[in-house]
């Protein structure tokens, strides 16, 4: 090889060395988002992971609350289960008979998600601190009539 071929391909691995750096540089702004998106991926599937764990997705009725097998909500059970008890329950020991029923009640707190639809459902009545009935048979507590107030005379 001769000076002169010599120096051409040195020229020109001097040349390659500087495409190959533009396309690094080219590269990096397509690395960090690929690396992004990776990241974005394991979090979506972590998520995943815990909502499969965490909620059961399983059927729901008309309005909407989670079913059992036999297509009742948890409502629907506690309230078989106060139709059976006869008498009012303290919502933690309506939680348990519901639940040994075989029953299925969402939530991180169970008991005081049951205790949350309770509240909003017309079926069901507060009787004292804890104690929730039946609407049907009547057994709230009848709140006290508010008395008007007067203003006193100067």
């Amino acid at each position: 090889m001769t000076h002169v071929d010599l120096d051409v391909l040195t020229s020109w691995r001097e040349s390659v060395k500087g495409e190959l750096e533009e396309v690094r540089e080219r590269m990096r702004p397509l690395e960090e988002e690929l690396r992004r998106k990776h990241e974005e991926l394991a979090a979506i599937e972590q998520l995943i992971s815990l909502r499969s764990t965490t909620a059961p997705s399983g059927p729901r009725s008309r309005e909407g609350q989670p079913t059992t097998t036999e297509g009742r909500s948890f409502l629907d059970a506690a309230r078989d289960v106060l139709v059976e008890q006869g008498k009012p329950l303290h919502y933690l020991e309506l939680h348990r008979l519901v639940a040994a029923s075989g029953v299925h009640v969402p939530g991180r707190r169970p008991a005081a998600n049951l205790l949350a639809h309770m509240t909003r459902d017309s079926r069901f009545v507060w009787v004292s601190r804890g104690q929730y009935g039946l609407a049907e048979r009547d057994e709230g507590v009848a709140k006290p009539k508010k008395r008007k107030r007067r203003r006193a005379r100067k």
